[in-house]
């Protein structure tokens, strides 16, 4: 997974799960400034805040998890 690739997958994931709109803004601009180095706290805070993840996005997670964390 490059850098590119973890950042439009980890946007998708804080866009699809992050329901609290002022936490998905202040993640997405994680994102774009530290890239896959926030993996860590990006994947932490989806599974705090997240509303559950359905199985085809949890192989996306897991890809993440591999690669950065």
């Amino acid at each position: 997974m490059t850098e590119e690739e973890f950042k439009t997958k980890a946007r998708y994931l804080v866009e699809k799960y992050i329901k609290d709109s002022s936490l998905s803004h202040e993640l997405k601009k994680v994102i774009d400034e530290q890239g896959s180095s926030a993996a860590k706290s990006i994947l932490h805070k989806l599974r705090i805040y997240g509303d559950g993840v359905e199985t085809e996005d949890s192989s996306v997670i897991k890809e993440i998890a591999f690669n950065f964390a």
